[in-house]
């Protein structure tokens, strides 16, 4: 747990530069190869198993990512906690994400504990354990999950999570410029646009 009430989770795109890097309430959470595209950062997050990375790989990495090799030998420099499928030998600071008691916690609430297994990207695995750990303001900078995108079929999950936070009384926090949580219209009451 943190000492921290608020947090944010910072992804890649232009909504990323709202983030509240210089504000020392919060703690920053990022992900994957962002390292060097932001401020500062007080966890990290790569929930990709090593199958997964490989096959990416093979496939063809996107322009201006990190391989796993280099995203490996700067993690192990991190002082910081790194989240990963599993705790990896060669990096000090590394942590097995902790996926058993998050659903244990959140199976319990459904009546078939197997639905709270909506996992479809990391965002959704750092909403869900901020919500765990107890923080009382979840900010999202840089996750856009546009639907016309290679993550549109990943934004219904992040809607949900946020949903869950909600549901709980925890704060949160989307800038207007990203495209979760947002309708073009509101269903029954106005013209469709």
């Amino acid at each position: 747990m943190s000492e921290f009430k608020k947090m944010a989770i910072v992804g890649y795109t232009k909504t990323k530069e709202l983030a509240p890097f210089n504000d020392p309430e919060f703690e920053i959470w990022g992900m994957n190869d962002l390292y060097k595209h932001i401020a500062r950062w007080t966890r990290w997050f790569d929930i990709h198993g090593d199958d997964v990375v490989q096959a990416s790989e093979q496939a063809g990495a996107k322009p201006g990512r990190d391989t796993r090799a280099a995203r490996e030998a700067r993690f192990k420099t991190m002082n910081c906690p790194i989240y990963m499928t599993e705790k990896h030998p060669d990096i000090p600071n590394s942590t097995s994400y902790p996926l058993d008691e998050i659903l244990e916690h959140f199976g319990q609430c459904f009546t078939k504990p197997e639905q709270a297994r909506y996992f479809t990207n990391t965002v959704s695995y750092m909403l869900a354990l901020g919500i765990y750990e107890g923080f009382e303001e979840i900010h999202v900078y840089g996750i856009d999950m546009a639907t016309n995108s290679e993550y549109g079929h990943q934004k219904p999950s992040c809607e949900f999570w946020l949903g869950v936070a909600a549901g709980r009384g925890i704060k949160i926090y989307v800038p207007d410029e990203a495209d979760l949580l947002k309708a073009r219209f509101l269903y029954g009451y106005e013209a469709k646009q």
